[in-house]
């Protein structure tokens, strides 16, 4: 048996135990006598002709009962509610019945006694026999609860209230992703401004409900709200195109972003004809932003010089295979070197599995020392004329200066 239910098997006899804290409890027993003198007046009481083994053997049933609903429904047979006889005048009273005390012997005869007596008899404090006489358990889980109006902040929000808080989060200035556009949880997301703070959006908000005479809702609600309508605030996990932000910031005319974005489109609809096959391999490349080695925020370590490292992505357009190739500073530099022997290495075991391809195309951003140098250039040719396929055409496509957001090799720096 466990130790909880051995402790409620001994409270429900009345027995010694310990309670989970620690603390011992001592046994039920029966108190002493009533020797009021005002119950010896009173003719209706009848305190003076309880025995002692009559007292006893009413304590001795009372805590033998098998629960504790039992003791409550024995209880609430043993005291009456009586009407009051008489008040004092002039003072307004709450109490409308007495109380009226008894207690049955072994020939089912009650006797009607004062309250001292009645508790000492049964081992049980006036304050519980007061809470189990106040409502009747079963009739107070049948009786409706009353319904409050509630008022202030606990007043359930409005519709109107609510289509106010989605009209003005619709209305919020809102950014393309540039990350993970195929990813299912960014499909269906719209996402604010960098930067953005929740606090200070729920101020802005405030001002404008404050203006149009809406209600006001909670920091909390508005979080939720704020979720429930899929709103992210956009946080930038590459560099991002130098041409876009100048034209953010005001340093570049409209007509030069029209015509950015459109070459930019040009480029992505050339990279999506592009289906690669037995002979063809269509590949995309890119470089990870700088990495911190290690990557913590604890205090001790925050401060701490860390090492610089590099992630250099090749992805294939065809079966969707990605490699990554990641070395700390130490171990290599960016120069055009480092990357050229990257994809000699990478197309050199790509051609030796796969020795029916005739044709490469490689897409990329415009870093000069990863793609638009001679040394990447002598690299290739290097790599064709040692596989004796001179004839193999090297197509090196370079996507608009800059704009690297649909290069699917970025997915791998997630």
């Amino acid at each position: 048996m466990w130790k909880r239910q051995v402790i409620k098997e001994k409270r429900l006899k009345g027995e010694s135990y310990k309670n989970a804290t620690g603390q011992e409890r001592q046994p039920k027993t029966m108190g002493p006598p009533c020797t009021s003198q005002h119950c010896l007046r009173l003719e209706k009481q009848s305190c003076e002709l309880l025995s002692e083994e009559e007292r006893t053997d009413i304590f001795n049933n009372f805590w033998s009962k098998p629960s504790w609903e039992t003791r409550k429904l024995y209880i609430q047979t043993l005291v009456e509610n009586v009407p009051i006889k008489q008040k004092k005048g002039g003072v307004a009273s709450r109490r409308k019945t007495s109380l009226s005390n008894h207690l049955q012997l072994a020939d089912r005869c009650k006797l009607p006694v004062c309250k001292i007596i009645f508790c000492s008899t049964l081992g049980i404090a006036p304050r519980t026999i007061g809470s189990w006489l106040t409502v009747d358990m079963k009739t107070k889980t049948d009786l409706p609860k009353p319904k409050i109006n509630k008022t202030g902040p606990h007043m359930p929000i409005s519709d109107a209230d609510q289509t106010f808080l989605k009209e003005w989060l619709s209305g919020l200035p809102t950014v393309p992703s540039h990350y993970c556009r195929q990813a299912p949880s960014y499909q269906d997301k719209t996402l604010v401004e960098p930067g953005t703070v929740l606090s200070d959006l729920h101020k802005e908000y405030q001002k404008a409900a404050g203006k149009s005479g809406a209600r006001v809702v909670s920091e909390t609600y508005f979080r939720k709200v704020f979720s429930e309508q899929k709103y992210s605030v956009f946080v930038p996990k590459k560099d991002q195109c130098d041409v876009c932000i100048s034209a953010k910031v005001g340093n570049i005319d409209q007509d030069t972003l029209t015509t950015h974005m459109k070459l930019k489109a040009q480029a992505e609809k050339a990279k999506h004809k592009q289906e690669s096959s037995d002979k063809l391999s269509v590949w995309t490349m890119d470089l990870q932003s700088v990495l911190l080695c290690p990557k913590t925020k604890a205090s001790k370590m925050y401060y701490k010089t860390k090492l610089q490292m590099h992630n250099f992505t090749c992805f294939n357009l065809g079966n969707k295979d990605g490699y990554c190739y990641a070395w700390e500073e130490h171990e290599g530099s960016l120069s055009s070197e480092v990357f050229a022997h990257l994809q000699c290495k990478h197309f050199e075991s790509v051609l030796h599995v796969n020795r029916k391809i005739e044709k490469i195309i490689v897409w990329c951003d415009g870093c000069g020392s990863q793609n638009r140098c001679c040394t990447i250039t002598n690299a290739y040719l290097d790599l064709a004329m040692k596989h004796g396929v001179i004839e193999q055409a090297w197509c090196h496509r370079t996507k608009v200066s800059g704009c690297r957001a649909h290069t699917n090799g970025v997915r791998l720096h997630a």
